[in-house]
């Protein structure tokens, strides 16, 4: 485990005492390394009902510091790399000897924070709605590695994707160990997860088959979706002739579809086509099999103003009617 010391001749420990005005008694310890640095500056301890209490600079005794650009622990500046982070091995903020300091990426700090309270003892996974879900958060970005049954294959896909972006990941946590274990062993298989189809650019979403077309820069535009797998299949391919998108011919889906099938027909064709037919002859006016009953409603602003039910499909028209030429609209 390397640390921050360089293995002075003489192990030397000073401790640092100062009386605040609220007769609070500030102490650290420091080493024979950093003293030079921490002799030029006056120390406080931040607010006793604070989460995290920590050292704060207070003033510098030699002209030529610049308080705002110090750190509160006066560590940075030994760190050789900007985007790291320094670890206190005995998890004490106010033991700044060299020995206890060490270097390490952020990523790797957060893994290594207990995970009594997550769902998975793997980094970057975790159990949402019945399955191990893997991302990795960079800033702002989010990477999502996707959903398995499994919280190993969700771990592995972590692992696999973060060697494909150059992100470290810390070897020392227990679901490091126990993955590499698992992955030294002859019986280790990874379940690749299963599509929602099999169709290419088909999904599924609240139970509906949707048809999915790719823009320029990789990014996915919603077509429509259907009741039928074949039939979002079939709007995909109208789509990829539409825009010259190259579809895969030869596919065994796309040889069976062309014999089920007819792709000449023109996309928005397509789509009124396989949508269902109004219940009722009348505007806003719809059948509600549940009570059997004609349900009137129009929306205004994207808000519904006005619903109700009715036995006769007429009176439920008249009503929703009048109610319209109230609010003015025609």
């Amino acid at each position: 485990m390397k640390t921050l010391c360089k293995h002075c001749k003489i192990c030397a420990e000073y401790t640092y005492k100062r009386t605040m005005r609220t007769e609070d008694m500030v102490s650290f310890k420091y080493c024979e390394g950093n003293k030079y640095f921490i002799e030029q500056f006056e120390y406080a301890i931040s607010h006793p009902n604070s989460k995290g209490r920590r050292l704060k600079v207070l003033k510098s005794h030699k002209k030529g510091y610049d308080v705002d650009e110090v750190n509160v622990t006066s560590t940075n500046y030994m760190l050789k790399d900007i985007n790291n982070v320094t670890e206190y091995l005995n998890n004490n903020v106010f033991d700044l000897r060299l020995k206890n300091l060490r270097e390490i990426t952020w990523r790797c700090l957060v893994q290594k924070r207990p995970m009594e309270e997550k769902s998975s003892i793997f980094p970057g996974v975790r159990l949402q709605k019945n399955k191990y879900c893997s991302r990795i958060h960079d800033g702002d970005k989010i990477f999502n590695c996707g959903c398995y049954d499994d919280e190993m294959d969700a771990y592995h896909a972590y692992v696999l994707r973060c060697e494909k972006l150059g992100f470290k990941v810390n070897q020392e946590t227990k679901g490091h160990k126990k993955y590499l274990k698992e992955y030294n062993s002859s019986n280790f298989v990874f379940r690749i997860r299963k599509r929602a189809s099999e169709f290419e650019g088909v999904t599924t979403d609240r139970g509906k088959f949707v048809a999915l077309g790719t823009k320029e820069g990789g990014k996915r535009k919603r077509i429509a979706q259907f009741d039928k797998e074949l039939d979002a299949f079939h709007a995909h391919v109208l789509w990829c002739k539409l825009n010259d998108k190259e579809v895969d011919t030869e596919n065994y889906h796309y040889r069976e579809f062309l014999k089920d099938e007819k792709p000449a027909m023109i996309l928005e064709e397509f789509i009124k086509s396989r949508r269902k037919q109004p219940t009722s002859k009348y505007r806003n006016v719809s059948f509600f099999k549940q009570t059997n009953r004609w349900v009137a409603s129009f929306h205004k602003n994207n808000k519904c103003v006005y619903k109700k039910y009715f036995d006769n499909e007429y009176e439920a028209h008249l009503a929703v009617e009048n109610e319209r030429k109230k609010f003015g609209l025609d």
